[in-house]
């Protein structure tokens, strides 16, 4: 009888049990066999009817045992074989351990207490291996049945595979024979022997012939009723929702409900809104760790003991193994779990606050958690969460005041290799500008900001060298450069109103060999970057339209050719 069988009779007060004779008597044989039950007749009805009709088929069974017990005993003083002796020790072993083990029943419904519960060294002994089967027997016996199938199957293709093959044997060796037998001729002895070996072999075949249909039969059949992968997976879900589903349920529920409500209670405590407040402070940071772990651990642990509460030791087992596998992951990452904790308690080399590079672009650490906040306040959508793991090997510094987060803003003109260009949209993915004659053009984010361009938009400077002939050279350090100075500002309010110039210099930059060179520049306000190529382009004219106004000659380039002395004398 199952022993699960009789654990309800244990709750109903056994120990008070009325009529159960002395242990002494019940162990006394009876004299005659007519009369070798402890229990004449069922027991009585009652409270404990339930208990003593247990206890009266176990007491029944442990006598038909004993009287087993003795016959076979009684068989061993006279045995017909040795074999027989050693099958009758075996059956007497067997039969005592069956009488063991319907004892330990009795004692258990008697007294509701388990022998292992009073043997002290067996509570402290403990054994890992016996313990880890037991944990894995049932999702081994699941992946079993899920795949017993397939086994079976492949079991059979190689019995039919390993049968063909000694077909193949068994033929072969025929044929060598019938030959050797047709030879023989009169030599009865030879034939004799070539007979027998010839029907050894015939029978050989027949045999593996029987064996080949039967397996090919078993394999039909198993092939014929084999559902397709996707059915069996589906089949699987479907049983193993049916049978364990809602009890999944209920333990992935108290993993979130417990999850959550330790989450609510993180925020509603008056420590971590200071821990909020007050980002490096380590202790609050620290608690804020210790709490999140603990309550992971304290959800799991959880969800294990519903599984244990609902009597699904497979839930319990395939729990088990998760966090095996989690602790096993952990110590892996140990090395990277321990830079990302420094990290979070503000330790590391990012600090909260200050300034890092990623991806080529500056950002500010606003707030180190588990998930960190970068922002750039220069860029369209310049912020974004990251994980903490994603700063290791970083380093941050301190942020300067007036520190530029990138070189431009949407709207700014700066001066690159193609031209005059404006900002049209810059992200932490791309810039977009467009040149002159309204050709756009993108660039990444970084690769823009290696470029390095120059900022029209923050002020900016046009500016020529242009030169006149040396017949002006009594005028040329004074009149030529204040006259070319107010007509060239003059002529600048063509395209830039008063307030956007800045200034407006002439200098004189050079004596070259042909000719008296003038640097001629304006500074122009911010607003005024639009019309810079303009403006640069105007400053050539506006000089040589002063040069006609004034009657200043332009030179050109002048070539000297020197000649030598045999040439000049001759």
């Amino acid at each position: 009888m199952p022993r699960s069988s009789l654990l309800p009779g244990l709750l109903l007060g056994l120990l008070l049990l009325p009529g159960i004779p002395p242990a002494s008597a019940a162990e006394t044989p009876p004299a005659a066999p007519a009369t070798n039950a402890e229990f004449v007749g069922p027991p009585k009805p009652g409270p404990y009817a339930v208990a003593l009709a247990s206890l009266h088929d176990l007491v029944e069974a442990r006598s038909e045992k004993r009287t087993e017990l003795k016959a076979l005993r009684e068989e061993l003083e006279h045995p017909q074989e040795d074999s027989d002796k050693a099958q009758i020790t075996a059956a007497i072993s067997e039969t005592e351990a069956g009488i063991e083990d319907i004892s330990r029943q009795i004692g258990a419904l008697a007294s509701g207490v388990a022998e292992q519960e009073f043997d002290l060294d067996a509570n402290l002994k403990i054994d890992l291996k016996a313990e880890a089967e037991q944990l894995l027997q049932p999702f081994v016996i699941m992946l079993r049945s899920l795949t017993e199938q397939a086994r079976q199957i492949e079991n059979l293709r190689r019995e039919l595979s390993v049968a063909t093959n000694h077909r193949a044997v068994a033929r072969r060796a025929i044929a060598q024979i019938d030959p050797l037998l047709a030879a023989a001729g009169d030599d009865e002895r030879v034939k004799r022997e070539l007979t027998r070996q010839r029907k050894t072999w015939k029978q050989r075949l027949d045999a593996v012939d029987d064996l080949i249909a039967s397996t090919q039969r078993q394999l039909d059949a198993r092939q014929a009723n084999q559902v397709s992968t996707v059915d069996s997976a589906n089949q699987f879900a479907r049983s193993f929702l049916r049978e364990r589903g809602l009890n999944l349920l209920y333990g992935v529920g108290v993993f979130f409900v417990t999850l959550l409500s330790l989450r609510f209670i993180s925020r509603r405590l008056g420590a971590f809104r200071g821990a909020r407040q007050a980002r490096k402070n380590i202790a609050t940071r620290a608690i804020t760790l210790v709490w999140a772990v603990g309550s992971f651990v304290f959800a799991l642990l959880a969800m294990l003991f519903t599984f244990n509460i609902l009597n699904d030791w497979l839930l319990v087992g395939v729990t088990v193994i998760f966090i095996v596998a989690l602790a096993w992951i952990g110590v892996r990452m140990l090395p990277s779990l321990i830079e990302q904790i420094t990290l979070y308690l503000n330790l590391g080399a990012v600090q909260e606050g200050e300034r890092i590079f990623f991806d080529g672009i500056p950002w500010q650490v606003r707030k180190l958690g588990f998930y960190c906040d970068l922002v750039n306040p220069a860029l369209e959508g310049g912020e974004f969460s990251m994980p903490i793991r994603e700063l290791i090997g970083l380093h941050s510094r301190p942020v300067t005041p007036n520190e530029p987060w990138f070189p431009t803003r949407k709207g700014d003109f700066v001066r690159l290799e193609t031209g005059l260009a404006e900002i049209l949209v810059q992200t932490p993915g791309l810039v977009e500008v467009r040149i002159e004659g309204g050709i756009r053009q993108t660039f990444t984010a970084a690769a823009f900001y290696e470029m390095a361009p120059e900022n029209l938009s923050r002020g900016s400077r046009a500016e020529v060298v242009f030169g006149i002939s040396y017949k002006h050279q009594a005028i040329a350090t004074k009149e030529v450069r204040d006259k070319l100075r107010a007509f060239v500002r003059e002529g600048l309010k063509e395209v830039l109103r008063e307030d956007q110039i800045i200034r407006v210099d002439v200098e004189l930059m050079s004596a070259s060999e042909s000719s008296i060179d003038y640097g001629v520049e304006v500074d122009m306000t911010p607003d005024a970057a639009v019309h810079y190529d303009t403006a640069e382009w105007l400053l050539t004219r506006l000089c040589v339209d002063a040069c006609n106004h004034y009657g200043w000659e332009i030179p050109f380039p002048q070539l000297v050719v020197h000649r030598g002395a045999d040439a000049a004398t001759s």
